[in-house]
């Protein structure tokens, strides 16, 4: 086996040779791809200075070739000659330093130039039938387009280019008339260009072009070079002419890339290449001593071992409260009951240590004791001192809660573990931390909260309900008692929080959450359902004692409420179902009880219902008219009919109401006293009232468009189809094929109850669009005189209910009476309704009456009969 410093030397060499081949390849890589990145740079710059005069060279050529189309514009306006053509001639060419003369060539053959001196020579010349410039000539005839021909030797002498423009009289015919000719002479125009500076640049150049070698062929044509030879990697630019292309070619003439730096550069390389390997060689020698001396410190160190498994003890007591300082930490000493903890176990409690520790000593887990929560004291104790017999390597942990310096109480995490030694026996010592989770706790005793009641009055929600249900009726089931459940609804509740504000209706259904509370018995079960809903569970409480409840109920939650100095008056309406007898479950009951309500409510609100077979019966017919309602539109079970309405005075008929039918399949027909009211209760009133409304128009504007007499249409709106937004802008629309005064809304007397003044101000609107208004059934409601005179309306229309009883009652005739003195003093109309026989209609008549509406005069017929009688004359009642 070698020594160890031969295998030193071995391995260093080795390494030293792969560190001088890789350093030497890379350093190779980097000359050669930054000497390839200064050719790309020469070629772009040369790119540049070739386009520079490429386009110097271009310029100067459309300049000078300007001067024909110059020629040609004074050709035409000559009518094919140029008067006095040396002295215009004269005149153009200072103006085209390198244009050496001007010539015109009519029918192709040369007649004029400019100068003559010197170019004597190409006059009678026929540039079409010429050996040389002929080709050209004839392309440039049927091209019509300006051509460029040369390098030529010129008839005159000298080298140059002809730019050649075929003239025609007629821009649209083929009246030739000949050619306008430029001679430039070459090499004035490639000294403008100054292209013999690029040699003196260091470069060697070529400006070339490609022609026909007359074999199929082309071979190129030098027009310009340097003295150097051109190298074959020179870059190329191109030059485009009327009808064809010069190039520029340019190159270094010993090449592009610096050979003699580029072999600088790679010695350079090679240099430092060795240089690094010999640095290498130098930091393994170190390494290798390094090592030796390495065996002979840890020779030393094994006197000191001993002295570190000591250290390595007293430090792991030290190490076992770091590790569990990120929250509060603590240490238990069994052998002299210390407790010893740290400043963030102080710190969650609101205390600081050293003071604490000051007043208290080291001997902690008495004073810990005395911090715990009087009803967790006793059970924290004793689980900590199970924990402590305990022989196994378990956890600890435990919930208790501490008293914070505040004088809250903390809800504490302990969790903690013995500390054992090398053999696995448990030691005196116990380490673990506190962990604040106050925060969880709650948390977790609000989604409790929130899982079972509502969040505003605190009361059960319906998860607590249904189970508190199926209690009661357990219990009911085993005593065979009955139990009582009460649907409470409250009373207008959606119009006191649209006018006061939903902040005012939250703390008033506080209020009656708090009322319900304190009227009920602790084991009876209040919850609120929803909304202004609220359900009561009365365990074993029958019938007397349910209606004896809601007696007194009704007068408890009829005491004023006084919130932010509004005096509010409530009233409820209750729905009672009673186990066994109205169900067996809490769906049964609440589901008979809700059905019970609604006829407290239909019997005038502020009372209680018991639910009966009946109720049911009603309530599957009203579930029926309101599914099959919803289809109705689509199914076309719905229609108008129009009872006539006539003048007193004239018998002559004034206009009709439209009133609404629908035929149900299984039913028949549904009056609309029954399925209003449960279209107004689902909102379906909306779209039916603009089904209605735009059904009547259509019908308007038929008669309109078959030439009968306009008379008003009378048109229902329902308070909630009043209240509802958009109803102006909705009507707005329907009004485009009709004159708005031939349409009448008839409202009753409720739309003013809820908000007033908005309903002053969509009255105002409705005006606005120029449609009649007419209060209906009126001196049955509301009837407020004062809001009455403010809105703008045409008539007053007599319920029914008082000319039914005109001819036995007083009271009936009195209050028509009034009615039409009052209509008559605001300047309205009035029409009675359901007028039966003759002797109505003539006491009506008599009493000024304006018009009337009834069976006697015309019963609601369909449409048919209502067009016919339009057509008629208009019918004779005296």
């Amino acid at each position: 086996m070698p020594p160890p410093q031969s295998r030193l030397h071995s391995g260093a060499k080795v390494m030293i040779m792969l560190v001088f081949l890789l350093s030497l390849l890379i350093g190779s890589s980097l000359v050669w791809q930054h000497s390839s990145q200064e050719v790309k740079q020469q070629k772009l710059a040369a790119i540049d200075i070739a386009r520079f005069h490429i386009n110097s060279l271009q310029v100067k050529l459309e300049r000078n070739l300007s001067s024909a189309y110059a020629l040609a514009a004074l050709v035409k306006q000559g009518g094919g000659e140029i008067r006095d053509f040396d002295a215009v001639a004269g005149q153009l060419l200072p103006y085209y330093p390198q244009v050496k003369a001007l010539a015109l060539s009519p029918g192709g053959i040369i007649s004029h130039t400019y100068p003559l001196a010197g170019n004597e020579g190409a006059l009678g010349l026929n540039q079409l039938t010429h050996p040389v410039q002929g080709a050209e000539a004839v392309l440039a005839r049927d091209s019509r387009r300006l051509t460029l021909t040369g390098p030529v030797e010129l008839a005159q002498g000298g080298v140059g280019l002809i730019g050649r423009l075929p003239v025609f009289m007629d821009e649209d015919g083929d009246s030739f008339w000949g050619f306008v000719s430029v001679v430039i002479r070459l090499s004035d125009l490639l000294a403008n260009v100054e292209l013999q500076t690029l040699e003196q640049r260091g470069y060697a150049f070529e400006l070339w072009r490609r022609l026909a070698d007359g074999q199929g062929g082309t071979h190129r044509q030098i027009i310009a070079g340097s003295a150097h030879p051109l190298p074959p990697d020179a870059i190329t630019e191109s030059l485009r002419l009327p009808n064809g292309h010069w190039q520029l070619s340019l190159a270094q003439p010993g090449g592009w890339r610096d050979t003699q730096g580029l072999a600088q550069q790679l010695l350079g390389a090679l240099v430092f290449s060795l240089m690094l390997a010999f640095l290498v060689y130098l930091l393994a020698q170190t390494r290798w001593q390094a090592r030796r001396l390495e065996l002979e410190v840890r020779s030393r160190t094994r006197e000191i071992t001993e002295a570190r498994n000591q250290l390595e003890e007293a430090l792991a007591r030290q190490k076992s409260l770091i590790t569990a300082s990120n929250t509060g930490a603590w240490e238990y000493d069994g052998d002299s009951d210390e407790l010893h903890c740290s400043e963030e176990y102080f710190s969650m409690l609101g205390l600081d240590k050293l003071d604490y520790e000051r007043r208290h000593g080291q001997r902690l887990a008495t004073s810990w004791r005395e911090l715990l929560h009087p009803d967790d004291r006793e059970r924290a104790q004793r689980a900590f001192d199970d924990y402590l017999r305990r022989a196994d390597d378990a956890l600890y942990q435990n919930q208790f809660r501490m008293r914070h310096a505040n004088g809250d109480w903390v809800w504490i995490l302990s969790r903690g573990r013995t500390l054992r030694d090398p053999r696995g026996e448990p030691g005196p010592l116990t380490v673990g931390t506190h962990i604040d989770i106050t925060e969880q706790i709650r948390d977790k005793e609000q989604i409790h909260f929130l899982a079972h009641f509502d969040p505003l009055t605190g009361l059960p929600n319906r998860s607590l309900l249904v189970e508190r249900t199926r209690q009661a009726i357990q219990l009911a089931r085993r005593k065979q008692a009955a139990m009582a459940l009460l649907f409470l609804d409250l009373d207008r509740f959606k119009s006191i929080n649209d006018s006061l504000g939903h902040k005012v209706g939250d703390k008033l259904l506080i209020r009656v959450a708090e009322r319900l509370k304190q009227f009920c018995r602790e084991e009876d079960t209040i919850s609120r359902f929803g909304g202004d809903e609220f359900i009561l569970v009365l365990p074993m409480t029958d019938a007397e004692g349910a209606a004896h409840f809601a007696q007194r109920l009704l007068s408890v939650m009829a005491e004023p409420y006084v919130i932010r100095k509004h005096d509010i008056r409530l009233s409820v309406s209750l729905g009672i179902a009673l186990y066994p007898d109205d169900g067996q479950s809490f769906n049964d009951l609440y589901h008979h009880a809700d059905i019970a309500m609604y006829q407290a409510k239909e019997a005038g609100r502020n009372g209680y219902r018991f639910f009966t077979a009946e109720m049911q019966s009603r309530y599957s017919r009203m579930l029926l008219l309101e599914n099959g309602l919803r289809q109705a539109m689509e199914r076309q079970q719905l229609r108008l009919v129009y009872q006539p309405q006539f003048s007193l005075d004239e018998g002559r008929l004034i206009g009709f109401e439209a009133l609404l039918r629908w035929q149900h399949p299984e039913l028949g027909t549904v009056s609309p006293a029954e399925f209003i009211p449960i279209a107004e209760k689902n909102g379906f009133i909306v779209p039916l009232g603009d089904w209605v409304l735009a059904t009547a128009l259509q019908q308007q504007a038929r008669w309109q468009r078959q030439g009968l007499p306009p008379v008003i249409m009378g048109v229902n709106v329902s308070a909630v189809q009043f209240r509802h937004p958009g109803l102006c802008e909705r009507l707005r629309a329907q009004l485009a094929a009709v004159p708005a005064e031939l349409l009448e809304l008839e409202l009753t007397e409720s739309v003013m109850m809820d908000n007033p003044q908005r309903a002053v101000a969509v009255m105002e609107q409705l005006n606005l669009l120029g449609v009649h208004l007419a209060l209906d059934d009126f001196g049955t409601g509301y009837s407020s005189l004062s809001y009455l005179k403010r809105l703008r309306l045409t008539r007053l229309k007599i319920d029914q209910s008082f000319v039914r009883d005109l001819l036995e009652d007083e009271e009936s005739r009195t209050i028509i009476g009034a009615i039409i003195s009052l209509a008559r003093n605001l300047g309205l109309q009035t029409i009675a309704e359901g007028v039966e026989n003759r002797e109505q209609l003539e006491l009506l008549r008599l009493m000024g009456c304006d018009q009337a509406q009834g069976y006697h005069l015309g019963q609601p017929m369909e449409v048919e009969r209502a067009t016919a009688l339009l057509s008629s004359v208009a019918l004779d009642i005296a």
